[in-house]
């Protein structure tokens, strides 16, 4: 079974829902080894448990020693992981992707919701890597389109429409 799970509440440390979430996924990753799992968060949340996702600039060094990092846990866990950022980092077990695109419009609040959307909605028919590329590909691109159209003033409804037509635009 495929199974995605938003753990960016694991960011608020010391709160029910961060130590729930945080004991969910562990305990998950050490009993199941029969279902895919693919995790949803943002990487603009400060604090977050994991320090490989603190990170200010976006240095080309930088971004290699997030992905590195990001690669071994997914290596680890045997999982796949999308890391929103000015460059996306997608990673599984085996291999790591940067996905560059998008403005700094898709910093607002609600744009990692929508991608997670695109990207669980992409994963209940494909396989969960090619998922999370596609996902970050799409949801980067109708970022750029809009940005085109009304700048970087538009909201994570206008990146949810966007998707549709760019999807289209990419197809044809």
């Amino acid at each position: 079974m495929k199974i995605g799970i938003d753990i960016s509440q694991v960011a608020y440390e010391n709160t029910g829902v961060a130590e729930y979430i945080g004991n969910l996924v562990e305990g998950l990753l050490k009993i199941d080894n029969n279902n895919e799992y693919i995790f949803f968060f943002s990487s603009l949340r400060k604090n977050f448990k994991f320090s490989i996702l603190n990170f200010q600039s976006n240095s080309n060094d930088q971004i290699l020693q997030i992905q590195k990092k990001v690669g071994e846990m997914a290596k680890k866990h045997n999982c796949v992981i999308l890391l929103k950022g000015v460059k996306d980092i997608v990673c599984a077990k085996d291999k790591c992707v940067e996905i560059a695109g998008g403005n700094v419009g898709m910093t607002k609040g609600g744009t990692g919701d929508v991608l997670a959307g695109l990207v669980a909605a992409l994963y209940c028919k494909n396989e969960a890597f090619l998922s999370a590329c596609a996902g970050s590909y799409i949801n980067k691109k109708a970022g750029e389109s809009l940005a085109k159209k009304v700048g970087i003033y538009f909201n994570s409804s206008d990146l949810a429409d966007e998707i549709p037509r760019v999807m289209k635009e990419l197809l044809v």
